[in-house]
């Protein structure tokens, strides 16, 4: 099978050929002549089941053939001729059996981390190891690590490996890589004593982990073994060749460049680069541009080699010629252009990849496609968290051990899968139940006040039964404390089977039948499976624990919508047969991606210790960029601006640009030309999202409806509304729109304010008749009474508890001498009166109203903002003057005829302070004549409510503001009137 003069079992294919074509090509080559059960007889390894898919179908695209057998890497360790070798543990519970240890060792070394965070470091720690299995070494060669030079921490993180090797060693725990490693160990020891005489063949891999390696290594001391590698830059000089380094010590090794791996590989052996001999003699399809990209990725300390080497390339424009370069000035765009890309390339009946690892871009391409109803398979999947059923699991868990609110109450209820049978029915009630108690309320929702509002319903029965099963299944979850994994995993499972199933108990077979539903019960079953190493935990934990398993959960599809385009990870870079490959998201920090950070072991220490460094993953990254920047068409497309900053471009976007950019400026220059034609893509974008039909502005809206359909009562508050924006009383007492409240009243200076309100009626009324000896206890009980309902969490509690404390003494004392000289009558007392004239009533809330001895009336208002000045109470705000007119015009009968003698402000601050208000029967007469001017002039057919007439600031948003389309007009425009039909 293999020629005498081939010079090792080691052979390559270059960038820019269909691997798996090429390699079935070259293996037909060397059978030709053979017997058909020749092919039967040869045994291959392939990197992924994507690769086993394509060579399987380049064997059996052409002709009946019998087929040879077919094997991933990761299938060694599943080879049952191997069962006497113990089975690996679950790697799910060697994570949690390590985050128990981690939350061990965090309650004596507090300074470590937080136990929220225990499986986080578990998951990591668990990387490491794989890592150390990988690579052939042991938790000793960390232990015995010399951290003398280093901060205590790296100490700590030492001691602990010191436990957890002794509890390894002590459990003889196997992980998945270490079971396969002993697999490799044996079939060594078998094939030494009795070596295979089929053909082995080791296909696309660049034996990037350890294990690999020494199979690899393995494979080629065989008669008939043979390893085929992908990528293989044969344009690489010996100068770069020699630069990389040949260990994991050096201090030159390069491993962030794409051929370093190999590199490793064959110092390992023994091999020297020119001992590579290529599998079969295809060409790839642009050798010009092999060479470009070959010196464009070159290690930073030959770089200066650009001088000699740059002149001496040939045919740039040929290497460029099928580059497009498309800088977008947003994530948005990029997206944008590469669908309009991807459906050009689909109507002219070509073929189209995706290669980014940026899973939002990914996303973002999928969603623009489907407009023009184009599915797409991402062979990334999407994550269980951000699944449909993935979501509810989530949302559930959420509640556990939590106090619920109004918020995560109506998120879980209006989840599309909960009560999926009755699903009409539930969200009729859930939307009632939003739109009638729980909008607007700063209380969190329970049980006893849901079922008294149910019970006043015409359908009381049916939907008290529907709130009852709603606390039914959230009381479960809420009242959960501190215990076993296998509790809150069997708990939380059967709750959310229960809120799917609904009231009525409806089976709902096909949901477990869906691709993310069948994902779920896999992660469920994996979860039950685990509990037993999980311990107890705590609600936090365990809420932890399912975000981390969701997020990392991949839901894919079992099929593929159309086999013309594809999203794919960077790792099927080196299986890609497309006439069209865009290489997305090439921004540093993304493409390559930045390595995570390890807090197990620094830099250094993993050089010492023998593992890879960082950089290898950028290595492997840079290796499959130039695997896929060498196809018959590129598209190069990077985002100039992300969600937060401005990004950098990839590193190998940056030194293909400066090579470029050193070359002499001709009359075709490459790198323009590249541009350009990203360029013209970009341009499309924009005119694409540019609307066919241009949407005049707005104008200023001063609507006139008929005089009959305009407002006949109005609440003192409301005319200083009318008279600043007259277009919001339209709104809400002539077109009766009411904007809808938030789900819990925000915390803000409103609610405050309306609890404070409450906190002095209530002081009032219990003083009415005596001031009490300790009238400050008094007021903090009450603001402690009052605050537990008002105050959704204990910080505001606090902070306005805070905040009457500030005023209390000022007050107090203001109040006492008050005493003195009036006595509180009446407060929070509504009154109203009607002006027949004009057929109108003017209605209003009295904070407070004191009597002094010889029967004159003082009006009192609490202010716990600003107070407004003298100039604001004439033309804008009439509040108090208003108030004083109700009462001397009989809007309280048992006060009627009463002298109103003056009106206060009381400023609730820390600055606490009154503002009178001297009035005579004279300014009354003259309150009472201006409003009834104001109203009448509303009586005009041709007087309109304008829109933002007299705000007390431009920069205030109105609650109208999107219906009179501020924005599309400016307070400099003059209002357009508009008669308004009925």
């Amino acid at each position: 099978m293999f020629k005498k003069t081939e010079k090792s079992h080691f052979f390559g294919l270059p960038p820019g050929v269909d691997f798996p074509k090429e390699f079935v090509c070259g293996l037909r080559k060397r059978l030709e002549g053979s017997s058909p059960e020749a092919m039967a007889e040869v045994e291959i390894y392939v990197n992924s089941n994507r690769m086993r898919q394509r060579v399987k179908d380049e064997l059996t695209n052409s002709y009946a053939t019998v087929l040879p057998r077919l094997l991933t890497l990761n299938d060694l360790s599943n080879d049952p001729s191997f069962s006497k070798i113990k089975l690996s543990r679950n790697s799910l519970g060697i994570r949690l059996e390590l985050a128990q240890l981690i939350s061990k060792f965090i309650e004596l070394e507090p300074d470590m981390g937080s136990s929220s965070s225990s499986f986080e470091l578990a998951d990591s720690l668990a990387n490491l190891i794989q890592q150390l299995h990988e690579e052939g070494l042991s938790p000793d060669s960390i232990v015995n690590l010399d951290v003398q030079n280093y901060s205590q921490y790296w100490a700590r993180n030492k001691k602990f490996f010191e436990l957890i090797n002794q509890y390894f060693d002590l459990n003889s725990i196997v992980t998945e890589e270490r079971r396969q490693r002993m697999v490799i160990d044996l079939l060594e020891e078998k094939w030494i004593k009795d070596p295979p005489l089929n053909p082995i063949i080791i296909a696309g891999s660049t034996g990037s982990r350890g294990t690999t390696q020494k199979f690899i290594k393995l494979v080629t001391k065989l008669p008939f073994g043979a390893v085929i590698l992908p990528g293989v830059d044969f344009e690489m000089s010996d100068l770069v060749w020699h630069t990389l380094g040949d260990s994991k010590s050096s201090s030159s090794s390069s491993e962030d460049h794409p051929q370093y791996r190999l590199k490793s590989l064959l110092s390992g052996v023994g091999i020297k680069f020119s001992e590579i001999d290529k599998w079969t003699k295809t060409s790839p399809y642009n050798e010009s541009r092999n060479k470009l990209i070959s010196l464009a990725l070159q290690p930073a300390p030959v770089t200066d080699s650009w001088i000699k080497e740059a002149p001496k390339l040939r045919n740039i424009s040929t290497a460029t010629q099928g580059i497009t370069i498309l800088e977008a000035p947003s994530e948005r765009l990029e997206a944008l252009s590469i669908a309009l890309k991807i459906r050009e390339t689909l109507e002219n009946k070509k073929s189209c990849t995706v290669i980014t690892p940026n899973r939002l871009l990914a996303r973002r391409i999928s969603a623009t496609l489907k407009q023009w109803r184009i599915e797409v398979d991402d062979a990334a999947g999407t994550p269980l968290s951000l699944s449909v059923s993935g979501r509810l699991f989530l949302k559930s868990s959420k509640l556990i051990g939590k106090k619920i609110t109004s918020e995560s109450f109506l998120a879980l209820l209006k989840h599309p899968l909960v009560c999926l049978e009755t699903r009409r029915a539930h969200l009729m009630k859930t939307r009632n139940l939003e739109l009638s108690l729980l909008r607007g309320k700063a209380k969190f929702p329970n049980k006893s006040t849901i079922l008294s509002w149910a019970r006043t319903l015409d359908d009381k029965n049916d939907t008290a039964n529907w709130v009852t099963w709603v606390f039914a299944c959230l009381d479960n979850l809420t009242n959960i404390e501190n215990q076993a994994l296998e509790k809150y995993i069997s708990i939380h499972s059967e709750i959310t089977k229960l809120l799917i199933k609904g009231p009525n108990g409806n089976e709902t077979k096909t949901l477990w039948a869906t691709e993310d539903g069948k994902r779920l019960l896999e992660v469920i079953n994996e979860l039950e499976d685990a509990a037993i190493w999980g311990g107890e935990m705590n609600p936090n934990q365990y809420v932890n624990l399912i975000y981390h398993i969701l997020g990392k959960a991949i839901v894919r599809t079992s099929f593929i919508s159309r086999p013309d385009i594809m999203i794919w990870g960077t790792q099927e870079a080196r299986v890609n047969t497309s006439d069209l490959v865009i290489l997305g998201g090439l921004n540093d920090g993304v493409w390559p991606p930045t390595p995570n950070p390890d807090p197990w072991i620094n830099r250094q220490m993993r050089r010492d210790a023998g593992l890879p460094l960082p950089e290898r993953l950028i290595g492997l990254s840079a290796h499959d960029f130039q695997q896929a920047i060498a196809s018959s068409e590129v598209w190069l497309t990077r985002s100039k601006r992300n969600s937060e900053s401005e990004t950098v471009p990839s590193r190998w976007l940056n030194r293909l640009f400066n090579l470029l950019s050193g070359l002499p400026k001709g009359e075709h220059f490459p790198l323009d030309e590249m541009r350009s034609r990203g360029h013209f893509w970009l341009k499309l974008s924009n005119e694409f999202e540019k609307p066919h039909e241009q949407t005049k502005p707005s104008k200023r809206p001063s609507p006139q409806p008929p005089v009959s359909s305009r407002p006949k009562k109005l609440s003192v508050t409301q005319i200083e509304r009318l008279i600043r924006d007259p277009y919001a009383i339209y709104a809400k007492h002539i077109l009766k729109l009411v904007p809808l409240k938030p789900i819990s009243v925000a915390s803000d200076a409103a609610l405050r304010g309306e609890a404070i309100h409450r906190i002095m009626e209530q002081l009032i009324k219990s003083t009415l008749h005596q001031w009490p000896d300790q009238p400050q206890k008094l007021l903090v009980d009450i603001s402690k009474e009052v605050l537990e309902v008002f105050a959704p969490s204990l910080f505001l509690r606090v902070a306005w508890q805070k905040k009457v404390n500030s005023f209390s003494d000022a007050f107090m004392a203001s109040e006492g001498i008050r005493r003195k000289d009036t006595k509180p009558i009446l407060t929070e007392v509504k009154a109203e009166i009607e002006i027949e004239k004009l057929n109108f009533i003017l209605n209003g809330i009295f904070d407070r109203v004191d009597e002094r001895s010889n029967g004159e009336l003082i009006i009192y208002d609490y202010k716990t903002g600003l107070i407004p000045s003298e100039k604001k109470q004439e033309y804008f705000d009439k509040q108090l003057q208003l108030l004083a007119l109700i009462l001397v015009k009989g809007g309280i009968k048992t006060l009627h005829g009463k002298v109103v003698k003056e009106a206060y402000y009381i400023d609730l601050s820390s600055r606490l302070r009154d503002q009178k208000n001297a009035l005579d029967g004279k300014d009354l007469i003259k309150v009472f004549d201006n409003f009834c001017t104001l109203i009448s002039s509303y009586h005009d057919r041709y007087r309109g409510y304008s829109a933002r007439r007299a705000v007390f600031e431009t920069r205030w948003e109105g609650e109208y503001d999107h219906l009179s389309r501020f924005g599309e007009w400016d307070h400099t425009q003059k209002p357009e009137p508009e008669l308004v039909d009925e």
